[in-house]
């Protein structure tokens, strides 16, 4: 029914999910727009040009009762705004580990190589300022993660990985007992639309000794 729709307005089914879920058609615009219900709109976002539709896409007829959500009619895409923590002693971004240098990533763990599982540190003095005639403060007392001053692999200066966790859950004894997930699947639903999701989560699984996705 729904391909009997898009063929009827001149759409090209590129795909098909193999248990019917989803259907990926291509047209032009204006077949799109009939198919659809809506105007696509070029619009001004934080100076870039993007394509937005003009409303909810409305799908017509019997095909429109077996169509939950109308996607991909809009070229915005997922950003990441993550960025580095700043050194207080520099006022910069501390310096990464290039995954690149760490390949393959196979064979990149442990994690320790991006983080240490050091909680509290030495204790450790610090003297901050602000401008001339301005406050001041002097901190003396443990630090979260290790000493600011130092390099890799404390960097960010606190974290645990996958193996760390599990210990420290009580997990470790479950998979001696074959309780390990072996024949679940695990589904991750990514609410930011990602494009790189899957690569994100392979990287982080290769970093912390754990399987790939499929």
């Amino acid at each position: 029914m729904v391909q009997q729709h898009l063929a009827a307005n001149n759409l090209h089914v590129v795909y098909t999910d193999k248990l019917n879920h989803a259907v990926t058609a291509r047209g032009a615009v204006a077949d799109v727009e009939r198919a659809t219900g809506v105007q696509l709109n070029r619009v001004s976002m934080n100076g870039e040009i993007h394509r937005l539709p003009s409303s909810e896409p409305v799908i017509s007829g019997a095909a429109g009762k077996l169509v939950y959500a109308v996607q991909g009619l809009t070229d915005t895409s997922y950003k990441n705004y993550v960025k580095r923590p700043i050194d207080p002693d520099t006022g910069k971004p501390i310096s990464g580990v290039p995954l690149s240098k760490m390949s393959p990533l196979s064979k990149v763990g442990p994690a320790v190589k991006f983080f240490n599982a050091n909680c509290l540190g030495n204790p450790q003095g610090r003297d901050f300022k602000t401008t001339p005639g301005a406050p001041s403060a002097h901190y003396s007392g443990t630090r979260y993660g290790d000493n600011i001053t130092l390099g890799p692999p404390n960097l960010p200066p606190y974290g645990d990985d996958a193996p760390q966790v599990d210990q420290a859950y009580g997990l470790t004894s479950l998979y001696k007992e074959k309780l390990d997930g072996t024949g679940q699947t695990v589904v991750i639903v990514d609410a930011y639309g990602s494009d790189s999701i899957t690569s994100d989560a392979n990287v982080f699984a290769g970093i912390n000794g754990l399987p790939a996705l499929t």
